[in-house]
């Protein structure tokens, strides 16, 4: 019993299409999770660059805040 060389041909063609599009996909999720990855890490540096840039405003109004706290006593 033999089989039809072109049935045989059209599977292997449609395994090797399917196995290139489960790839592609796979990469496609791959970074897009990379993508959020980077912007987390970003957004959490911007936000110590924030802090960095606010730390001496924040000091110096503890400062005046607790000097007036002194000074109503």
């Amino acid at each position: 019993m033999e089989t039809d060389p072109m049935k045989t041909l059209m599977s292997k063609a449609t395994s090797a299409a399917t196995a290139t599009l489960a790839i592609l996909v796979a990469c496609v999720l791959a970074g897009l999770g990379l993508t959020a990855l980077f912007y987390l890490a970003l957004l959490g540096l911007v936000v110590m660059g924030l802090g960095l840039l606010a730390a001496p405003f924040v000091a110096i109004a503890q400062r005046q805040s607790g000097a007036d706290l002194s000074t109503e006593t």
